[in-house]
């Protein structure tokens, strides 16, 4: 399940954006956003703790959150030589820390043959960086 590059690792990730690594590489991070995604209880701009982070709940329906989970998916082809192709983010959470936009997205894409459920993280030094960090197929993650 271990799907961080070993070039990312230690490199951009701050002290408070490691904790998420771990959780979104323990599938932890993955299974609270589901659960909170069935919930249908909070909205964007709320905020919830997940493993001792606060996260922003995102708009999946935002042009900004969009334009992330297109980016990660694109990065992915580039480092795996896939082909999937962008059908949505389901959800989306941004860790609360300065300077750093750390994301964490459930986003479906199509292999060609179905649409699977992924897990991306993606973070951002606005105006200087946008790198994906973290790529993984949650087939354990039931979507509504």
């Amino acid at each position: 399940m271990d799907q961080v590059p070993t070039n990312c690792m230690g490199k951009l990730p701050s002290a408070e954006v490691d904790p998420m690594l771990n959780l979104a590489k323990e599938g932890t991070l993955w299974k609270e956003m589901a659960d909170l995604k069935a919930q249908n209880t909070l909205s964007a701009g709320q905020q919830v703790e997940i493993g001792g982070s606060i996260f922003n709940i995102l708009n999946p329906k935002d042009p900004a959150v969009i334009e992330i989970g297109k980016f990660a998916v694109d990065e992915q082809n580039k480092k795996a030589g896939t082909n999937l192709q962008f059908v949505e983010v389901a959800t989306g959470l941004k860790l609360n820390v300065p300077v750093i936009n750390a994301y964490a997205l459930l986003i479906r894409a199509n292999d060609g043959q179905q649409t699977q459920v992924y897990g991306a993280v993606v973070v951002e030094v606005p105006v200087v960086l946008k790198q994906l960090l973290f790529w993984i197929f949650v087939p354990y993650i039931s979507l509504p």
